[in-house]
């Protein structure tokens, strides 16, 4: 909200606030209206239930005339509460739910008080808990105060946690089962049925907590937790209502007060606390009026201000004309620079125009002298390429496979003819044998007087037919064995070749991909030669250019410092040189140092070499005969550096060149003086010496072409290597194919060959199993000599049959193996002869290359020429075109940034940045001396008259913010204030009822007597002894005029009504009987059973030193009476029990 400034704003605020809003201010608690809560128990009041001292009760005093009071009460009130009271008794009390959350199930003590360990379970309505003195009875009852967080001293049983632990241990432990079921669980999912409480006490001061689950599994240690679990299932441990401890019992039944009751009454019922929270609002409302008066004192000076800044914000608007001007002259300034740079940008492109004009006319004497050079290029590539076609390399491989593939055939042919030899004398001494035991059966048989009837002849037709099928079923099994092998043999061959293929697919693939990107980076160096050393090597020279901090620059790449005099051997050299060529020279480790920070700003990875200065160097002595061509002996070098830096690196002087191998080969096997090794123009690296030599192919330079940059040539021949190098890959993918065709078919053949030996050795095994059962049957008739003989000639048949499986398949495999030497043998003849020839051609082609080469060189010199001028003529447009570039990047910026300042004026006169940046210095002096004279800018003023309008209206809005908090707070605590003693006025009225009502089991009446003015609470009990004709003030006494009985039982009547009003499920009381006589107690704890049983979801532990027989009452299955032991001789002590 915003609010105007007027002069009478503040009249109007204080009015506001003085309203209804704003009260008399309560400086103590008598000035209470008489329907507030009565004033909290001053600090002598918070000992519960203290006997007063003799002599100093004023309750007595006032006692006195209490009798007359009680006679003056209104009897229609009286006729109320005796009618209620008899339809309470009329009316049939439903039984209460049983409780299925909030209520303790189970008590574990260890170490505590006079217990080592102790353990009682409840159930979940009445408990008995009995004993005899000195059992640990009320010691259960301090557990369970303590295991729920309560204090040692408030259980006047300790003054310190470390009092109850027992004595002689060092710590105790309380552990308290929670019943966690229905449809008030705490936590289901997470505590399960039941919340365990345990709480550890040291010897030492100090303890913790543990807050576990139904399975006994820790799930927090934080005592917020236990008070999150207490407020959920209304647990109130510090409550007198809930825990009536033995000296609060005895206190509260002996020797309470009027006063002590009332206080019990409001504790009980949580009146006390909402008075506490009644009070804090109103002190919260006091100060709060404290700081709306504080506020309304500052408004009158806030206005004050405002008014004294805008007085001086209206003298200062006369200066806002001149600050427009400057304003205005600035923007005019800013797309001053614009046109300037305009200007500079015309005349560079008149410059940047004339030059390029020149371009075409070189342009075309370029293309001219190129179609000369590619003339001469294409017809040495030709040579070249039919140099490389003699050159076949496949061939010489091929001729070398076929000699290992006759040798292996060779010695398998020698291996097989061993064996089989090896065999044919086995199956000899066997058919020896078989003649042998031939001729022994014969005999044998005609020694036999009778002779053989028609049956036995057929057995032994029938065995001679079965043994000759055997045999040849046996050589079919062994022949489809050889057969299986072999096919076996051929499958794992043609996997080899498979897998050749495959390396040879990926070998070309990825030599495909390399001429790719070799293509690629020919293409794009043609605009800068130095991309030949490396696609960032341009952005490493130019860092090299501008760095200044090099001791002496450095020399690179090393393949620009040198030339080549016969381009024929370069494509050798590329490949003897490698990354030499790209290499730089550096004389100290500093500046390799900052190389090496300039090769990773540019992303660049040439080699750097260090060598130290020498002007002394010398080779001469190190070279060859002059006779012998060196790479030393071609090159011309512009810089002695990287002469003496190849020299030490390489070995220029002592690497001789010749055209071809065999020239080189010649030289070596001579051992030339001074020579390391001998390279040719068709790159083979050849070394040896003593009259022999050996030669290694040298692999190709992947790079661009650096001493004879030929880029289109290069092109040409890489895009036709390329070509090749697809159609070779084409055709190895179709030997491929033709491979894995090739391997089906030997699979399935083999599968095949496989079952039919199976079938074949099925029936082999079925004929020996007949021949067996019939020669079985002859042997019982023959003689036993003659079956002897019978069965050595069969296993030497067998074995005879089983040589002869064998012989036959290494004579067929014998067989096919000569005839497939032969052809292999004719093969290698003809390639011989073909290489033969070959080398003849290559002589030729030699020559032609030789005179082709010069015609190129010269083209490529022209070339050269034209191409420095073009480069040149590039350089300069490029240099041209990069300050347009500039100018327009400059224009750019100078547009963006003054556009973000305005739009582009419109100017009648044009004027200059210079005079422009005058004008404004001018006004903006001007402008200084009237700040000077105010003290401070326009802007200041404005924002100081802005910040002091903000700041009034602020705290006139915050003081009517706050004087409408005030009167809502006051509201509420006014109507809080009635709702209280509403509470009050029915929790008393209800417990009058009730009291009535429990003192009428025992034929008793009475009242309850609250006197909320003076805070006390009064019985008035007429026992039966008083009946017949006494008069109504003989009738009724008070609590002082009973018997201890009587007493007891009227006090046990009183807590009964109280406990009506509490909502925590749990009820303890100890030693409730201490006073009374047998009548009274059996009738109080019929009172209390029958008062739990018709609570709904709420727990009773009472505690008694006395016998308890369940015979005396009218009890049910929702009572449980639990007995301690026995206390012990020499039971331990609580250790402040010797204090």
């Amino acid at each position: 909200m915003k609010h105007d400034l007027s002069d009478d704003e503040g009249v109007a605020a204080e009015a506001h606030s003085s309203g209804g809003a704003k009260r008399a201010r309560v400086d103590d608690h008598s000035s209470l209206p008489a329907s507030s809560p009565p004033p909290l128990p001053s600090q002598a009041d918070d000992e519960e239930f203290q006997a007063p001292e003799a002599g100093k009760n004023d309750d007595d005093e006032e006692d006195a005339g209490e009798d007359e009071e009680m006679q003056d009460e209104d009897e229609d009130e009286q006729t109320r509460l005796t009618q209620g009271v008899a339809r309470m008794k009329t009316k049939t009390r439903a039984v209460g739910t049983v409780a299925q959350a909030g209520v303790i199930q189970q008590v574990d003590l260890q170490n505590f008080m006079c217990h080592t360990l102790c353990t009682v379970s409840f159930g979940p309505q009445i408990n008995f808990l009995i004993g005899n003195n000195g059992s640990g009875k009320s010691a259960v009852l301090t557990g369970i105060s303590i295991a729920l967080g309560g204090n040692a001293k408030a259980t006047n049983r300790a003054n310190k946690g470390g009092d109850l632990v027992k004595e002689g241990t060092p710590f105790a432990l309380c552990t308290v089962r929670l019943k966690n079921q229905g449809t008030d669980a705490y936590k289901k999912e997470i505590y399960g049925k039941s919340i365990i409480v345990e709480r550890r006490i040291n010897k030492d001061m100090g303890g913790s907590y543990k807050i576990k689950n139904a399975e006994g599994k820790t799930i927090d240690t934080k005592k917020a937790t236990l008070d999150a679990i207490l407020d959920h299932f209304n647990i109130q441990v510090d409550n007198p209502m809930t825990v009536l401890t033995q000296d609060q019992s005895r206190q509260f039944l002996a020797n309470s007060t009027p006063k002590d009751k009332y206080n019990f009454f409001l504790r009980g019922t949580q009146l006390a606390q909402l008075t506490e929270e009644y009070e804090q609002i109103r002190a919260n409302t006091e100060s709060m009026e404290e700081a709306l008066n504080r506020k309304k004192e500052v408004i009158p000076e806030l206005k004050e201000a405002y008014k004294r800044a805008k007085a001086r914000h209206v003298e200062a608007q006369a200066a806002e004309g001149q600050e427009r001007r400057v304003e205005q002259l600035k923007d005019e300034l800013s797309w001053a620079y614009v046109g300037e740079k305009e200007d500079k940008i015309k005349a560079a492109r008149v410059i940047l125009e004339t030059e390029a004009n020149r371009g075409p006319k070189l342009e075309l004497a370029f293309e001219q002298k190129t179609a000369e050079a590619e003339a001469a290029s294409t017809e040495v590539h030709s040579i070249e390429e039919a140099q490389r076609s003699y050159h076949d390399e496949k061939r010489a491989d091929e001729i070398n496979e076929i000699k290992d593939e006759i040798s292996r055939m060779t010695a398998k042919l020698k291996e097989r003819y061993n064996t089989a030899r090896d065999l044919q004398r086995k199956r000899k001494e066997h058919e020896d044998a078989i003649s042998s035991f031939t001729e022994a059966l014969a005999a044998e048989r005609l020694k036999l007087e009778r002779n053989s009837d028609d049956e036995r002849s057929k057995i032994l037709e029938k065995i001679e037919t079965l043994t000759n099928e055997q045999s040849k079923l046996s050589i079919d099994v062994a022949r489809a064995r050889t057969e299986s092998k072999d096919l076996e043999e051929e499958y794992r061959k043609l996997s080899e070749v498979l897998k050749q293929r495959k390396e040879a697919i990926g070998g070309a693939e990825h030599d495909a991909g390399t001429c790719r990107e070799r293509i690629n980076h020919l293409k794009q160096s043609t605009s800068n030669p130095l991309s030949n050393y490396g696609n960032n090597v341009p952005k490493l020279q130019r860092l090299i250019e501008n760095e200044r901090g090099f001791l002496k620059k450095p020399i690179g790449p090393l393949g620009t410092y040198i030339e080549l005099k016969e381009p024929q051997y370069s494509s050798v050299l590329e490949s003897f040189f490698a990354e030499t060529l790209n290499s730089y020279l550096v004389t100290s480790e500093q500046d390799k140092t900052l190389l090496q920070r300039l090769q990773r700003a540019a992303g660049s990875r040439s080699p750097i070499l260090k060598i130290a200065e020498d002007p002394s160097f010398d080779c001469r002595g190190g070279e060859p005969d002059p006779s012998v061509l060196t790479i030393l002996r071609i090159l011309s070098f512009r810089d002695p550096a990287v002469f003496r830096a190849l020299v030490d690196s390489k070995s220029i002087e002592r690497a001789a060149l010749v055209s071809q191998r065999a020239l080189g080969d010649d030289l070596m096997r001579t051992r030339p003086y001074n020579v390391q090794a001998c390279y040719s123009a068709d790159r083979f690296k050849v070394s040896g010496g003593d009259g022999s030599s050996a030669s290694t192919s040298m692999d190709p330079w992947k790079g661009a072409q650096r001493l004879n940059p030929d880029v289109a040539g290069e092109i040409r021949a890489a895009e036709a290597e390329y070509s090749i190098i697809q159609a070779d890959l084409e055709g190895l993918k179709e030997k491929r194919n033709e491979v894995d065709q090739e391997m089906t078919r030997l699979y399935q053949n083999r599968k095949a060959v496989e079952e039919r030996g199976r079938r074949s050795a099925q029936k082999v095994v079925h004929i020996k199993n007949k021949i067996e059962e019939l020669n079985d049957k002859l042997q019982e008739e023959e003689p036993s000599n003659l079956a002897s003989i019978e069965e050595q000639l069969q296993n030497e048949i067998s074995e005879r049959d089983s040589f002869v499986l064998q012989i036959a398949p290494f004579e067929e495999q014998t067989a096919l193996d000569r005839s497939a030497v032969v052809p292999l043998t004719k093969k290698k003849e003809q390639l011989e002869q073909e290489q033969k020839e070959a080398n003849k051609n290559i002589g030729k082609l030699a020559a032609m290359l030789e005179k082709r080469l010069k015609d190129y060189n010269d083209a490529q010199d022209g070339l050269s020429k034209l191409q420095k001028q073009k480069d040149a003529h590039l350089e300069r447009l490029a240099g041209y075109q990069a300050e347009v570039d500039r100018y327009e990047a400059e224009l750019e910026e100078n547009i963006e940034q003054a556009s973000a300042m305005c739009a582009r004026p419109q100017v009648d006169k044009k004027k200059s940045a210079d005079k422009l940046k005058q004008e404004i210095t001018t006004i903006e002096k001007a402008l200084k001396e009237r700040e000077r004279r105010q003290g401070a800018s326009l802007a200041e003023i404005k924002e100081q008259l802005r910040t002091r309008r903000e700041t009034a209206e602020k705290a006139i809005s915050t003081c009517h913010e706050i004087a409408s908090l005030i009167a809502a707070l006051q509201t509420a605590y006014e109507t809080r204030i009635n709702r209280w003693t509403d509470f009050r006025d029915q929790i008393s009225s209800r417990a009058k009822m009730q009291f009535l009502f429990h003192l009428s089991k025992r034929g008793f009446t009475g009242r309850l007597n609250f006197d909320h003015e003076k805070q006390k609470l009064t019985l008035r009990v007429q026992t039966d002894d008083a009946e017949n004709g006494a008069t109504q003030a003989g009738k009724q006494k008070d609590a002082k005029s009973l018997s201890g009985g009587e007493k007891s039982f009227s006090t046990i009547c009183l807590l009964l009504t109280m406990w009506e009003a509490v909502g925590c499920p749990i009820r303890c009381l100890d030693e409730f009987d201490v006073f009374m006589d047998q009548v009274n107690r059996r009738i109080s704890m019929q009172m209390m059973t029958d008062t739990a049983k018709e609570a709904d979801s709420t727990q009773f532990i009472l505690i008694t030193p006395q016998s308890v027989n369940s015979s005396s009452f009218r009890w049910g299955p929702e009572v449980r009476v639990s007995k301690m032991k026995d206390p012990e001789r020499g039971q331990g002590t609580l250790a402040v029990g010797h204090a």
